[in-house]
C-alpha cells in the first residue's frame, strides 16, 4: 500500500509538471505578444498625443517609438499580423479562467488599436460604429419618456427649490475639491504618474479643468468610490507603482 500511494503521489506530480510547461510556454508566448502590443500602441500614440494616457514600461521602448515614429501603414501591416498571431496563441479550452480572460483582453485591445490606426489614416466611421471599434460598447436609445422618467427622479431628490439646472449645480458644488486642497499633488507631479480621487460612498466625475491640469503636468486622473480606491492604492503601491490617493472619508 505505501508503495502504491507513493507511485500515485509521483503519478501526480509528473502530471503537474507535463501540464505545467505547456502552461510557461503559453505565459511566454502571451508575454511576447503582449510586448508587441505595447511597442504597437506606443506607436500609434506617436500620432495621436492623446492615445497613450499612462505608460509604465521600460523607458527604453517610448524612446524607440519616438525615433523610428513608424508610418501608420508600417504600424498597420504590423498590427495585422500579431492579429493573426494572437488568434494563433489562442488558449485551450482546459486552460485556466485568467489565461483565457488575457487572451480575449490582449484579443480586443489589438482591435482597438487597429481601429484607431484606420481612423487615423482617414477612416470614417458613423458614432455606434466608432464606439464599438475602440470601446466595444454601443451607446443604447431612449424615447423621450425614459429622459422624461430621469428628470422626474432628479426633481424629486434633489434638495432645494428652483429650476432644476440650478439645483444641479448646487448639489455638485457640496462635492467640489476646492484647487488648493491639491496643491500637493502639483506639486509632487514629478514623483508621481496617477492620483486616485475616492469620492467617499457616491460617484463624482471630476471637472473637465482638473483633469487637464493634472493631464498637463502628466498625472493621470482616475475616480471611484473610497473603498475601491484604497484597494486600488494599495496594489499598486505593492507593484510600486508612481500614485498618490485624496480619499473622502467613509464610516
Amino acid at each position: 500500500m505505501k508503495f502504491g500511494l507513493e507511485h500515485w503521489a509521483l503519478s501526480i506530480v509528473l502530471a503537474g509538471v507535463a501540464l505545467a510547461a505547456p502552461m510557461r510556454a503559453q505565459d511566454n508566448t502571451m508575454n511576447t505578444l503582449a510586448e508587441r502590443y505595447v511597442r504597437l500602441v506606443l506607436a500609434v500614440g506617436q500620432h495621436d498625443a492623446d492615445y497613450v494616457d499612462a505608460y509604465y514600461g521600460p523607458p527604453e521602448w517610448r524612446k524607440e517609438a519616438e525615433a523610428e515614429k513608424l508610418p501608420l501603414t508600417e504600424i498597420a501591416s504590423r498590427a495585422s499580423t500579431l492579429a493573426r498571431d494572437v488568434a494563433a496563441a489562442k488558449p485551450p479550452v482546459t486552460a485556466d479562467e485568467m489565461t483565457q480572460l488575457r487572451h480575449q483582453y490582449l484579443a480586443r485591445q489589438l482591435e482597438a488599436a487597429r481601429a484607431r490606426v484606420s481612423m487615423l489614416a482617414g477612416t470614417r466611421l458613423r458614432f455606434d460604429e466608432e464606439s464599438k471599434a475602440l470601446y466595444d460598447a454601443v451607446a443604447p436609445t431612449y424615447d423621450e419618456a425614459y429622459f422624461d422618467d430621469a428628470i422626474a427622479g432628479l426633481e424629486s431628490r434633489l434638495p432645494g427649490s428652483g429650476p432644476l439646472v440650478a439645483r444641479l449645480e448646487a448639489f455638485r458644488a457640496a462635492f467640489a475639491i476646492p484647487p488648493d486642497r491639491l496643491d500637493r499633488v502639483f506639486t509632487a507631479a514629478n514623483s508621481i504618474d496617477t492620483l486616485l480621487i475616492g469620492t467617499g460612498t457616491g460617484v463624482w466625475l471630476p471637472p473637465p479643468d482638473l483633469r487637464q491640469a493634472l493631464k498637463a503636468v502628466r498625472v493621470v486622473l482616475d475616480t471611484m468610490q473610497t473603498g475601491p480606491a484604497v484597494r486600488t492604492y494599495n496594489i499598486m503601491i505593492g507593484e510600486r507603482r508612481r500614485v498618490a490617493a485624496a480619499l473622502i472619508a467613509v464610516p
